[in-house]
């Protein structure tokens, strides 16, 4: 399989069978590809992602077919072509051309192939400015900002409803830049030590700026391939994330709960703040995730914390008052996420169900914090529904807890987004 054939699979399996990109890029990669044409993959499957509706734009002005008919295959074709010609100027268009028309040949047959030929090559024959394809069809600015930044109606309007059009944009723009590596040591927080480390390494990196802990490797191959991760003394992680675990700031000897865990990157993190001494109680829902933790865990230094499969919207007896800090990092829209994870702005759609989903693990999550200690409501979301409004209709009804504090995390074109909330229960 060539490295088009792979993207094409991911970018396929992503929009029309609803995969996740960060776990099909993953399995895809571990194919053993080499360092080239693994970035190629990459750029190709997120580029596309993260302009979907835009490339859609471009192919309907040259396809005689309408959008909505053209097969899943052949579309998932047309658009990796598309933004080969439209994004990567170091790629020829002849080439983007005849390798995807192959791959239409190959999966949609014969037919296939006439079309996908003649609209790429019509594609590379158009001389409209990105502007000009911003435009195309957008009666309002809201739907010329869907175009651009291939957001669905339903997630943009509900940003600006929140943050206004300006800040929106501003959202949008950081959101739909290529995201980068974040990295945290596994060790401790010395972050001089750190960078003595990166600098040994001969690793060039900007630090963070809303973590200490964070550090951007500048690398031309995957962190996965550096002898520092590979010996389990980094992680990757976002510094939004990183941030949620210093918010949460678990305590030498303490007994923490982490909610909802999965992929165990918090865990892990607590772990470090922690210098070993105490004990992380992992939980998580589905069984296959809490496999993944601890298999995710194995590498680092520290082994403070033990992996539980539990559903935390029900009570469980035995965790009453038993934990000094709770952290509850809730199943959400993820629209913060965007960034490394393109398909989350294509396919919101509102959810009730879920806002209910993280009121009752907040609510059963509260009653297993001790008098005197903490849980910690966090999201990777920006919308109110999923954050504050979660945490006031919960304070609503209990006379236990305060809100100690609050901080909200945007995009920033380096870290994600996210919310979290410090409920401090009496003594």
């Amino acid at each position: 399989m060539n490295a088009r054939e792979a993207a094409f699979k991911v970018v396929h399996e992503v929009l029309f069978k609803k995969g996740y990109s960060n776990i099909a890029l993953d399995e895809m990669l571990n194919r053993d590809f080499d360092s080239r044409d693994a970035g190629f993959i990459t750029e190709i499957v997120l580029g596309t992602l993260r302009n979907k509706m835009l490339l859609e734009n471009i192919i309907s002005i040259h396809s005689k077919i309408k959008i909505k008919k053209i097969s899943p295959s052949v579309m998932s074709v047309l658009l990796i072509g598309a933004y080969q010609i439209i994004f990567m100027d170091r790629t020829p268009n002849s080439a983007a051309c005849n390798e995807s028309v192959k791959l239409a040949a190959k999966f949609s047959g014969g037919r296939a192939r006439g079309f996908a030929n003649a609209v790429l090559r019509a594609i590379t024959r158009d001389n409209r400015s990105l502007e000009e394809y911003y435009r195309h069809g957008a009666i309002r600015e809201g739907e010329y900002n869907c175009n651009k930044y291939s957001i669905c109606p339903s997630a943009y309007y509900k940003l600006v409803k929140q943050f206004g059009e300006s800040a929106t944009v501003k959202i949008l723009e950081n959101i739909n830049q290529p995201a980068r590596p974040c990295i945290r040591f596994n060790d401790d927080e010395n972050v001089l030590k750190h960078k003595v480390i990166l600098k040994d390494n001969e690793i060039p990196f900007e630090k963070g700026k809303i973590a200490a802990s964070a550090f951007y490797p500048d690398l031309n191959g995957p962190v996965s391939e550096l002898d520092i991760y590979k010996k389990g003394i980094i992680s990757l992680q976002d510094e939004g994330a990183q941030a949620m675990g210093l918010f949460a700031s678990p305590q030498p000897g303490s007994e923490v709960l982490d909610a909802c865990a999965s992929p165990g990157g918090k865990t892990a993190h607590m772990a470090a703040l922690m210098n070993g001494n105490g004990m992380i109680t992992a939980c998580d829902i589905h069984t296959q995730r809490v496999t993944n933790m601890k298999n995710n865990l194995s590498r680092i230094r520290f082994r403070n914390f033990k992996f539980m499969e539990k559903d935390m919207s029900v009570n469980h007896k035995d965790f009453k008052d038993k934990f000094d800090t709770v952290l509850v990092d809730v199943p959400c829209s993820g629209i913060g996420t965007a960034q490394r994870r393109p398909e989350i702005k294509l396919f919101y759609k509102e959810d009730p169900s879920l806002y209910k989903l993280q009121g009752a693990i907040l609510k059963s999550c509260s009653e297993y914090v001790k008098p005197g200690g903490h849980i910690i409501y966090g999201t990777c979301t920006l919308f109110n529904e999923e954050n504050r409004e979660i945490v006031d209709m919960y304070l609503s009804s209990s006379d236990e807890f305060t809100l100690e504090d609050e901080k909200t995390i945007l995009p920033d074109g380096r870290t994600g987004g996210f919310y979290m909330a410090k409920l401090a229960r009496q003594s």
